[in-house]
């Protein structure tokens, strides 16, 4: 949750699966695009992350991100930091 989490909290935008992606790599949370596309799905399916489209239209990028406001961001954010579990993909 960390990678996504910190990132709408600094830029307010999705991040692109291709990023995202690149970022869990570097961090060792996953290892294949299969893998990370696994826990998309459930974080999905919990509605914690969406998906949209920015620039519009076909070539649009589709950008992954949290509906949920910036506190709970935040909080969320906080207990990560108290359990130990900063490198976590939401």
């Amino acid at each position: 949750m960390a990678v996504i989490i910190k990132h709408q909290l600094q830029q307010s935008q999705g991040l692109s699966f291709a990023t995202l992606y690149e970022r869990c790599r570097e961090n060792f949370l996953v290892s294949t695009e299969a893998a990370l596309k696994s826990h998309l799905a459930e974080l999905k399916d919990h509605t914690v992350v969406r998906e949209r489209t920015a620039g519009g239209g076909a070539a649009g990028i589709r950008l992954l991100y949290s509906p949920l406001p910036p506190s709970t961001l935040k909080s969320i954010q906080a207990e990560l930091r108290k359990s130990g579990l900063r490198s976590s993909l939401f």
